[in-house]
């Protein structure tokens, strides 16, 4: 039988895998190990329950409070390119996205 090993897949770049959003789920989980129950611990934070709870069974199952890997491709466009289609956009808000992008000098793939 042969054995491969486990692959680590790295979670999304997004907001919610900034230090703040982990501190604050370590938080929610060190809050129930130290004995603390669901509701008073969405009553320290400023939390529903359901996230409470959510989070205490994500690191029960899963060993960590990251967020999953989502699905979808990592963006094609840059910040800049982004802001030169944003712009372009509100000088002709009624364009289609066609023509906005070969105003902008950029290729369009509306349908993949």
């Amino acid at each position: 039988m042969d054995i491969q090993p486990r692959r680590r897949v790295k979670p999304p770049r997004t907001r919610a895998n900034r230090p703040e959003v982990i501190s604050h789920r370590t938080r929610i989980v060190a809050y129930h190990e130290a004995g603390k129950g669901m509701r008073e611990i969405s009553l320290l934070l400023g939390i529903s329950r359901d996230t409470v709870r959510l989070w205490v069974r994500r690191y029960r199952e899963e060993g960590h409070v990251l967020t999953r890997p989502r699905p979808g491709g990592p963006r094609v466009t840059t910040p800049e390119e982004e802001e030169l289609i944003r712009r372009e956009a509100e000088r002709a808000p009624l364009s289609k996205a066609v023509s906005i992008t070969n105003t902008a000098g950029l290729q369009c793939h509306p349908i993949k």
